[in-house]
């Protein structure tokens, strides 16, 4: 009664094993296979009747009283892992054969040239890579090369324009200068002569002396 935990146990651990193996060739083409399709399908077959024995079995076992003789016995599983085992372990441990040996080592061969192409590929794309990113570079120097002297002539123009309006506030201002220096002229052309101060006392002595007549003195 003890053992037979255990021995369901290893049953099961032998169910795990054979469904590993199976899901491993199941993956592979038949070009990396050796084993036969039948094989592959008995060991299958006898996967799944084994894991239905167990099943039913052990419903059956677990309605049973225990003063009742068990169903599922120690030897039944035992017999039952022992034949899953030896048909696994014998296709595991097939020889392989040397035709396929053969297509293996073709196939690694044909898995480096791929390999070694891929490589010179990549090799060629960095070459190209490293070439266009130097006229990239190159371009892209004169394009900047182009942007400083564009820069240059706007400033260079810049500053003509300010030279130009300094000239001329500079000539407005020498005109502005003659006009206040040149003396007015008549609507002739001819300068307007400045007027001279009056004197005065000049003027009293160049009037003519008026003499009042006799008779229109005033008696005394």
């Amino acid at each position: 009664m003890k053992d037979r935990p255990s021995a369901i146990a290893d049953l099961k651990q032998a169910f795990n094993l054979t469904e590993i193996f199976l899901e491993k060739i199941a993956n592979q083409t038949e070009e990396l296979r050796y084993h036969t399709t039948v094989e592959i399908e008995n060991l299958e077959k006898l996967l799944n009747e084994t894991k239905n024995w167990l099943d039913s079995t052990s419903a059956e076992q677990d309605k049973l009283p225990e003063n009742v003789d068990p169903v599922l016995k120690l030897d039944a599983l035992k017999t039952k892992r022992a034949a899953l085992e030896r048909d696994l372990y014998y296709l595991v441990r097939k020889p392989i054969p040397q035709w396929y040996k053969d297509k293996l080592n073709k196939l690694r061969e044909a898995l480096l040239n791929v390999t070694k192409s891929e490589e010179v590929k990549t090799e060629n794309v960095k070459s190209d890579g490293e070439t266009t990113d130097g006229a990239k570079s190159e371009t892209d120097e004169a394009k900047a090369d182009e942007a400083k002297a564009d820069e240059a002539k706007a400033d260079e123009a810049k500053a003509d324009e300010v030279k130009v309006d300094e000239a001329k506030t500079d000539e407005v201002k020498i005109e502005d200068a003659k006009a206040a220096e040149e003396p007015e002229t008549k609507d002739d052309g001819k300068p307007v002569a400045e007027e001279e101060p009056v004197d005065e006392k000049k003027e009293e002595e160049e009037k003519p002396l008026q003499i009042e007549p006799e008779g229109k003195k005033e008696e005394l």
